[in-house]
């Protein structure tokens, strides 16, 4: 006998108990009888769909990594678009198409930001002010001592500033 005939054969298939033959899968090869899986029907899947469930995985990363760049370029685009959109120029554009433009940084180096000028509060806003952060800071809940010594620390302060006959400017 030959090595091909001593070694079991690999079937695709697992068979039935009832199929195997008498004497058991070490039996001759001789008293073997082959079994023929019945023919089954497999559905027709169209190429769109086999292609969709290969590449299922990939798409979905796909998509994912387009939603993170769409979110990253629409919010840190968001304030150059202001700036460019609010930017008034006050020189008037020149009637010759070849002549150049002037630039937008001597523009902005022509006119500086400054900050809106500060509104005065009168002596009375301040005290109410001050009356107001010493009610809100009698409401807190202190979770240890630490906290509440920095607390009584604060509505001191603030009490001695209540009982000043003139405030201090707020900056």
């Amino acid at each position: 006998m030959s090595e091909s005939q001593n070694q079991p054969k690999l079937l695709l298939r697992k068979p039935k108990k009832g199929l195997h033959p008498p004497g058991g899968e070490m039996a001759d090869s001789a008293t073997r009888v082959p079994v023929q899986q019945p023919a089954v029907a497999v559905p027709a899947v169209s190429a769109k769909l086999a292609s969709y469930y290969r590449y299922r995985a990939g798409v979905g990363a796909l998509l994912l990594v387009n939603l993170g760049i769409g979110g990253y370029v629409f919010y840190h685009s968001r304030p150059f678009l202001d700036d460019q959109t609010h930017h008034i120029t006050d020189k008037p554009v020149s009637a010759v198409p070849g002549a150049p433009v002037a630039s937008s940084v001597a523009d902005n180096a022509a006119h500086p930001w400054t900050p809106p000028p500060k509104v005065p509060v009168s002596e009375d806003e301040q005290r109410q002010v001050l009356q107001w952060m010493l009610e809100e800071m009698r409401k807190v809940n202190t979770q240890n001592k630490a906290e509440k010594a920095r607390i009584d620390e604060d509505k001191k302060l603030l009490k001695q500033l209540l009982r000043e006959r003139h405030l201090p400017s707020l900056p």
